[in-house]
């Protein structure tokens, strides 16, 4: 009976042990499954991307031969336009020179008719006073006929004349217009030079990337059924990314728009206070001592625009400095300045504008003598707060 129960015990752990192993093979087959789903799914982006990036260079080489078309056409319009207009003004010269020898001739005829009718008086003439008249008209006649000769001499050499300077102008702009004909075949012959060794080199680029693309196709087609499934979930993720992104731009849009807003505004309120001071300088220049003196007293100071801190409100320790610094000009007033925070300037230190000491945590700022070898010859504080300034009464 023990021996029947050692042996039922047995088999037993012998089934336990079986089933272990059968569990542990099924854990390892499935994880190598996994890795080779996800080994497809890195060659199917791989593949993916390397088919994208070829699409985005087709169609970055179309836009440029496209361009290139394009520019060959604007090119070819442009000395078309331009031959026109040689043409043009050609013809209009000649019509030019034809209507100034029509105006010749009609001279011509109407001094030939003048002429005649002189002619015919002289005959009316000779008819009246007989041999003297006759032999009058025959000298006459022979001058006319020589002058009639001369004129037309000179008429047929002028034509001449015109014929060879058209012909000289003909023989010039085709001259022109065959060197600009060769350098455009120059351009086009290296352009196209260029392009049949970027299309070499690109072909042997697309034949190196077609290789790759049959192994990966040779592995694709042993997977088929995982990269159908990776296809489906890629797409999904690329429009979940699409959609992100689009939320995105449009954030990035509002934020730039925000931005914008925002600073136009400050330049605004910028140009407002600009125009403010102005105004309120030119009103300050036109009041004389004692009413600048009211009008500080009651108004208190204003910062400037301008100085070696920037815009603020500037202080000498004394009268006499106060005065040397104003060349002995405008108002002098004494008051009590709080300071705050302040900050002691070294030599040959960056100088600061208001905000940077703002933003250092100062209140004031404080320039010692000969600061910076400049013709700062006494020393000085400066304030950006006007309401620190206290007790304003005549120096």
């Amino acid at each position: 009976m023990k021996r029947k129960d050692e042996e039922e015990q047995q088999r037993k752990s012998l089934e336990e042990e079986q089933r272990r192993k059968d569990e542990e093979e099924e854990q390892q087959r499935k994880s190598l499954e996994e890795q080779e789903r996800r080994k497809a799914l890195e060659e199917e982006q791989r593949r993916k991307a390397l088919e994208e990036e070829q699409r985005r260079k087709a169609l970055e080489e179309e836009q440029r031969r496209k361009a290139l078309e394009e520019e060959l056409r604007r090119k070819a319009l442009e000395e078309e336009l331009e031959r026109k207009a040689l043409e043009e003004e050609q013809r209009r010269k000649a019509l030019e020179e034809e209507l100034r020898r029509k105006a010749l001739e009609e001279e011509l005829r109407r001094k030939a008719l003048e002429e005649e009718q002189r002619r015919k008086a002289l005959e009316e003439e000779q008819r009246r006073k007989a041999l003297e008249e006759e032999q009058r008209r025959k000298a006459l006649e022979e001058e006319l006929r020589r002058k009639a000769l001369e004129e037309e001499l000179e008429r047929k050499a002028l034509e001449e004349e015109l014929e060879r300077k058209a012909l000289e102008e003909e023989q010039i702009r085709k001259s022109q217009e065959q060197e600009q004909i060769r350098r455009s075949l120059e351009d086009q012959v290296k352009i196209l030079q260029q392009e049949q060794r970027r299309k070499t080199q690109e072909e042997q680029q697309i034949r190196k990337s077609l290789e790759d693309q049959v192994k990966m196709l040779q592995q694709e087609q042993r997977r088929k059924a995982i990269e159908e499934e990776g296809q489906r979930r890629k797409s999904q993720e690329q429009e979940q990314i699409r959609r992100s992104l689009e939320d995105q731009v449009k954030i990035l849009q509002q934020e730039q728009r925000i931005i914008r807003d925002k600073e136009y505004k400050r330049q605004i309120e910028e140009e407002n206070r600009q125009t403010a001071l102005k105004l309120e300088q030119e009103e300050q220049n036109r009041l004389n001592e004692l009413e600048s003196r009211l009008s500080i007293i009651q108004t208190g100071f204003r910062p400037g625009n301008r100085g070696i801190a920037g815009g603020g409100i500037y202080f000498a320790l004394t009268k006499e400095d106060t005065e040397r610094k104003a060349h002995q000009k405008g108002v002098i007033l004494e008051c009590q300045v709080d300071v705050g925070s302040c900050k002691i300037m070294k030599q040959m230190e960056p100088q600061l504008t208001g905000e940077e000491l703002k933003k250092q945590g100062f209140d004031s700022v404080f320039f010692p003598a000969k600061y910076m070898n400049t013709n700062l010859n006494y020393p000085e504080y400066v304030i950006y707060d006007p309401t620190r300034v206290t007790n304003i009464q005549y120096a």
